[in-house]
């Protein structure tokens, strides 16, 4: 993700809006605001003040804190539920305990079901931790009938996919470039203060200022952090 050093990092951020552009119209100074970071080398989460396009910003649900407000947000689910929407079925989900599969039981309400009908397989598979690259039989769970959809959200690994099989890497921003994307951060909210979305996963604060940063890093390099994200306050 980074493509050269040096380089502010940090995808998440909540806050209170300091200032906005006199373009802005619908954020004011003081306005509590949740959001994802700049994509450019300088423009991470991490600093005393990120400058943030008003696309990336939605105001903080009235019932959430800052520390919830920076939970993941359900871009990748939806940008695999674009792949696949003649299906009707929801994608079988790789990895149990995370975001991706709790924030999957509410992208796609109304189904449980992970496999066609008469249980012949499935016909969508969403990959957030790259698990087929090294057990590539995750791809026997298709059923040879149905589109055959594979969803690798990035991690830096390369996934090699049987013949037949439509593979894609998704990376959950890209969602905001498809049609009715941009309103996916907006219509958030909404549905937070009223229950139709719950937090995904819990949330950790790590520490207090940027010296928490590697303290963070350290703990997510060693392993074993599964439904939780970590969080530094800044």
């Amino acid at each position: 993700m980074v493509q050269a050093w040096l380089a502010v990092i940090g995808i998440d951020a909540a806050g209170i809006a300091e200032a906005v552009s006199h373009k802005v119209q619908v954020f004011q100074p003081g306005d509590e605001v949740f959001s994802l970071a700049g994509m450019e080398p300088h423009a991470g989460a991490f600093q005393e003040i990120p400058t943030v396009p008003e696309h990336l910003v939605a105001k903080k649900p009235s019932n959430l804190t800052f520390k919830e407000a920076v939970s993941p947000r359900p871009q990748n689910n939806l940008h695999h539920r674009r792949r696949g929407n003649n299906s009707g079925l929801a994608p079988t989900t790789v990895a149990p305990q995370s975001n991706q599969k709790q924030t999957c039981a509410q992208v796609y309400p109304g189904t449980g079901r992970a496999a066609t009908p008469d249980s012949a397989g499935v016909y969508s598979i969403l990959d957030p931790v790259a698990a087929a690259a090294n057990q590539p039989t995750v791809f026997t769970a298709f059923d040879s009938s149905g589109p055959l959809l594979y969803s690798q959200v990035i991690t830096g690994q390369e996934v090699t996919v049987p013949e037949g099989v439509s593979a894609t890497v998704l990376f959950g921003r890209q969602v905001l470039g498809t049609e009715g994307g941009l309103g996916v951060l907006p219509g958030l909210p909404n549905l937070i203060e009223n229950g139709q979305f719950k937090l995904p996963i819990d949330v950790k604060i790590v520490g207090e200022g940027f010296r928490a940063i590697q303290s963070g890093l350290d703990k997510l390099m060693k392993g074993g952090v599964s439904g939780t994200k970590y969080v530094v306050r800044i």
